[in-house]
């Protein structure tokens, strides 16, 4: 995989049964500081739920549709956080 060839630890499939509960696994029972999320609407949710506070998501792709409408008062009482939404050209 591309990732693992740029530096990434690990690599978790949103279509493992529960890609969640395999990150705190990987993170040893805790949540990382960054998501980097190339799937969009069906990783969203679970993207969010693996960050730390003030945590980064990075939404790169909308492989299975774009990401829900995102309310950040609404991530706010979930965990504070960064989102980032790079081009093709950045």
């Amino acid at each position: 995989m591309v990732c693992a060839g740029r530096g990434a630890d690990a690599i978790i499939l949103y279509t493992q049964p529960d890609c969640e509960a395999e990150c705190r696994r990987l993170a040893s029972g805790d949540v990382v500081d960054v998501v980097y999320d190339s799937i969009g609407k069906a990783g969203w949710g679970g993207s969010l739920n693996c960050l730390k506070l003030r945590g980064m998501i990075v939404t790169v792709g909308n492989g299975s549709g774009t990401a829900l409408p995102f309310a950040p008062l609404q991530s706010s009482e979930q965990v504070p956080l960064f989102v980032a939404r790079p081009g093709l050209n950045d």
